[in-house]
């Protein structure tokens, strides 16, 4: 009787000391400013799912609440992490909090550690795990005020070397359910060169006006529709969608149906009639933290053309070299991703003021007569191609 006994409040307080473990879980990684948390336990393995909008770079985040986890856990030393991303389900990172702390603390080398860290995009398996479990610190109608600086550079007459455009453009941009994000934005012009740029530049006007709804649809592909307007005049509605056929290798399809509109001393609006699409592969060469893109796509103009990218990854910054080919005309130029934010912008109540975390921007060698034009559909290229990469992520966390 006395054995029986026991055991079973051996049993009781193991389990309640899981359910408090848990809770501190949560409690913590409320406090360090995650979204999205849910927790769960079974079969000795710690499930738990987070979003990240407060790190400037997720390699950064996923070490955070890898670190957090490790600090609290007594009893379960597997755990599966998966990350989401606008509310949608990205990847599962699965490992052991016992041997990620050594290799925090250096006790292991990064090639002893490689092999006990996995990450994949098959997230099936951690969402029914954490099904019926409580969420905690939802985003949704949560709004950010960013802060974005737009420079545009033209090489077009021999009588000035540059002709530029400066804007300070505020985005309000809302989380309003599991996927779905609204982005309101206003160009304010600070130096604008008319015979380039327009008429246009010169006035306060509506900048990207988008609602959007990303979709997991199976695990490898994201799906993502837009729909307002977006940049290079244009409105109408946008589809995009990534496939990752395997670790190494993302293929893209993006389809946009679009009309021109014009905001000048009167709004004006044309009629949707113009087709735009692109097909990308990508190919992530590990050893050397580059992308190699190639892609066909079907420009504003109705022309067709090629383009070749090397982009190479420092950790957070990016600089690419590309070659173009438009209808017989070549080009060529260069990309660079900057951070420019803190490394931690903490997202404290429903509103917060922020600068976009990285600048992006191109510059092409030659003016193409308006060939080669092509759609962006929100402000921040976000790169979620590169930057959610199993390989890539991967890497970056083993040269932490």
């Amino acid at each position: 009787m006395k054995k029986r006994f026991l055991l079973l409040f051996l049993c009781e307080f193991i389990v309640l000391s899981m359910a408090n473990g848990q809770i501190k879980h949560i409690e913590k990684l409320k406090q360090i400013g995650f979204e999205n948390i849910s927790v769960s336990s079974s079969d000795s393995i710690l499930y738990v799912a987070l979003e990240d909008n407060i790190y400037r770079w997720n390699i950064k985040g996923i070490s955070v609440a890898l670190d957090s986890l490790c600090s609290l856990s007594m009893y379960m030393d597997d755990i599966k992490l998966l990350i989401y991303s606008e509310g949608i389900p990205r990847y599962v990172i699965s490992t052991k909090l016992s041997l990620w702390k050594s290799f925090r603390e250096k006790e292991i080398t990064p090639e002893e550690f490689k092999s006990a860290i996995e990450i994949s995009y098959d997230t099936k398996e951690i969402i029914n795990k954490l099904k019926g479990s409580p969420v905690y610190n939802s985003p949704a109608l949560k709004t950010d005020l960013v802060v974005y600086p737009e420079i545009k550079v033209k090489n077009v007459f021999v009588d000035k070397n540059y002709d530029i455009q400066l804007n300070i453009s505020p985005a309000l941009e809302t989380d309003l359910w599991r996927g779905g994000k609204s982005i309101v934005q206003f160009i304010f012009p600070l130096v604008n060169s008319s015979r380039v740029f327009g008429e246009e530049g010169k006035y306060i006007r509506p900048g990207y006006v988008v609602l959007k709804q990303d979709l997991n649809l199976y695990n490898k592909l994201f799906t993502s529709v837009e729909a307002g307007l977006f940049n290079q005049n244009r409105y109408g509605i946008s589809v995009s969608n990534n496939y990752f056929l395997n670790d190494y290798i993302l293929l893209n399809f993006q389809y946009a149906f679009t009309g021109f509109t014009y905001f000048g001393k009167e709004w004006k609006f044309g009629t949707l009639n113009t087709s735009t699409w692109s097909g990308k592969g990508s190919y992530y060469l590990k050893w050397v933290d580059t992308h190699i893109n190639l892609s066909v796509q079907r420009y504003l103009s109705s022309e067709t053309g090629v383009r070749f990218e090397l982009y190479r990854m420092f950790g957070e910054t990016g600089i690419g070299i590309y070659g173009l080919i438009v209808d017989g005309t070549k080009n060529a130029g260069f990309s660079f991703r900057v951070p420019i934010s803190p490394s931690k912008q903490n997202r404290k109540g429903k509103f917060r003021v922020k600068i976009p975390n990285y600048f992006n921007w191109e510059y092409s060698a030659s003016d193409t007569e308006n060939k080669g034009n092509y759609l962006q559909t929100q402000p921040a290229d976000k790169k979620r191609g590169y930057t959610e990469n199993p390989v890539y992520i991967k890497y970056q966390l083993l040269n932490l």
